[in-house]
């Protein structure tokens, strides 16, 4: 993926273009072999405003946007076709006690794409930067059921991240140790499905998450 950033300090915008090529061998219990290839070809832009806090776990404020569009007849395929297009949508809003963080994805599937999949406590990638091809996201409470995937996915996501104390405490041999902490409260829904606007039905799941940062080195 060639990515280029511009923009100011506080609102970055990114542009760029790809291709993802993955190739899978799927063997039977009978011996026979299947070799299935998956190209796709992509393009993204992304807008952001998003600030980040010394002593508060992951964003303290703004929001950011992205839109990818991916397209398989670009590239040689012969198992997958279609055009994809997603849409993942964050924002955070400082509160008295912590950072209220809210999550949107959308991804509309056209043809015989790779069907996303739902499920899981982490996401197929996470970070900052864009990616080609990302078919996977977390939901948490559920595994990787054939129910939750489908040529079309929705995601929400509500999380409320009150910051525990700053430890910052480490040992000298072996050099490891724990920084910022943080509880998370959250809330969160989907659902995947393959015609029309909507899936017949949304599976939602709540919890806590007690989170530190591992220090190495």
């Amino acid at each position: 993926l060639y990515s280029v950033p511009f923009g100011t300090l506080d609102e970055r915008w990114r542009a760029g273009f790809g291709f993802s090529t993955e190739s899978n061998d799927l063997k039977s219990r009978d011996g026979v072999v299947a070799h299935r290839e998956e190209n796709v070809a992509g393009a993204n832009i992304s807008f952001s405003s998003v600030e980040f806090h010394p002593l508060q776990y992951g964003a303290s404020d703004g929001y950011s946007v992205e839109l990818t569009a991916e397209n398989y007849a670009l590239l040689d395929n012969d198992d997958f076709n279609g055009n994809v297009y997603s849409l993942d949508w964050h924002n955070y809003t400082p509160l008295r006690h912590g950072i209220l963080a809210l999550r949107w994805v959308e991804g509309l599937g056209y043809g015989a794409p790779t069907p996303f999949q739902l499920g899981g406590v982490f996401s197929e990638y996470e970070g900052q930067l864009p990616y080609i091809n990302q078919r996977k996201y977390a939901l948490r409470g559920y595994d990787s059921d054939p129910f939750l995937s489908g040529r079309r996915m929705r995601l929400g996501t509500v999380e409320w991240r009150m910051p525990l104390p700053y430890v910052n405490r480490s040992l000298m041999v072996p050099p490891v140790g724990i920084g910022r902490t943080s509880l998370v409260l959250f809330g969160e829904a989907g659902g995947a499905w393959h015609d029309g606007n909507s899936p017949s039905h949304y599976y939602g799941s709540g919890g806590m998450e007690a989170v530190g940062e591992l220090i190495v080195g």
